[in-house]
């Protein structure tokens, strides 16, 4: 368990050309062409074969680029509790069939315990724990640990934190990673991990930005989810289907989906596009299967 917490704290190496001079990808090993660059200061790479556009060089430390929570946890009253019943009551009809509903509701699985790797301010685990799912969560920051510990109730670690012997023999039913991936120094070798860490027939869900969308292509360096230096790597379909295969993960479906934010604002803040043209964009974008973002299950065999 360790191993992929510390990659949610510390940034790793990259492999670099034959020559030294331009990075490999890591996904591929193809040799990568400079892309884009940000004030200055930081440059993206792009692979020509799975269209993966990563940041390199990557900074040695991440933490200063994060901002500390600007909340408490009551600044987020729990949802009246009836919503939690019904959805209790409907997950095992609905959860099993609409992959647009299991961000909100985890879909059913056994173990019946959830693992939230970078869960933020602690929300999505209270809804778990409320849904009654033995809950627990994984953040980098201690003041952002502490914060979702009392939003969701549940226990949550600081990375690099917890050993092994933690949680000895535990495998959990759903691994969730909800635009985490982008973050991480090291995506292959804690997807790696977290497949060991899910149980026969558990399920994987993620969602990150998609590279290769429509706002990405139109907003160019605008675009926000480019935001050096925190987002790491920018996936495409091509590239996210291969890096979970190196993980271990095969039985894996992809759905791009609509994503408003990209559409009303850029990476500096400001207004984009109307929110009536945003909202219409994002849902023709969706349909076309260049919406802005990726939506991931996959589904660990029961051998």
């Amino acid at each position: 368990m360790s191993y992929y917490l510390d990659a949610l704290g510390s940034a790793g190496g990259v492999s670099l050309s034959g020559d030294g001079a331009r990075p490999s990808c890591p996904i591929c090993a193809t040799i990568s062409v400079p892309d884009m660059r940000f004030d200055g200061r930081w440059q993206l790479y792009r692979c020509p074969a799975c269209g993966l556009r990563w940041l390199w060089p990557q900074p040695q430390t991440l933490a200063e680029f994060y901002p500390l929570p600007v909340h408490e946890a009551g600044d987020f009253p729990a949802p009246a509790s009836y919503r939690f019943y019904l959805k209790r009551r409907l997950v095992p009809f609905v959860g099993r069939w609409r992959w647009r509903l299991w961000p909100h509701w985890p879909p059913p699985a056994t173990p019946h315990r959830l693992l939230d790797v970078g869960c933020g301010d602690g929300r999505y685990l209270r809804s778990a724990v409320a849904l009654g799912w033995e809950a627990v969560g994984v953040e980098r920051d201690a003041i952002w640990a502490e914060l979702a510990r009392q939003v969701s109730g549940a226990p949550v670690y600081v990375a690099g934190g917890v050993e092994e012997s933690d949680w000895p023999g535990t495998l959990f039913g759903v691994i969730t990673l909800w635009h985490v991936l982008e973050h991480l120094p090291e995506p292959l070798a804690t997807l790696a991990q977290l497949q060991r860490q899910l149980a026969p027939g558990g399920y994987l869900l993620l969602e990150v930005p998609n590279a290769d969308s429509w706002q990405a292509h139109r907003a160019g360096e605008r675009w926000l989810h480019y935001d050096p230096p925190r987002h790491l790597w920018h996936f495409t379909p091509t590239a996210l289907r291969r890096l979970l295969a190196q993980a271990g993960f095969h039985d894996c479906w992809l759905r791009s989906a609509g994503n408003l934010p990209g559409w009303r604002r850029d990476r500096h803040g400001r207004n984009w596009l109307p929110a009536g043209l945003a909202w219409l964009l994002a849902r023709l974008a969706s349909i076309a299967g260049r919406g802005g973002v990726l939506q991931l299950r996959c589904r660990k065999g029961k051998q």
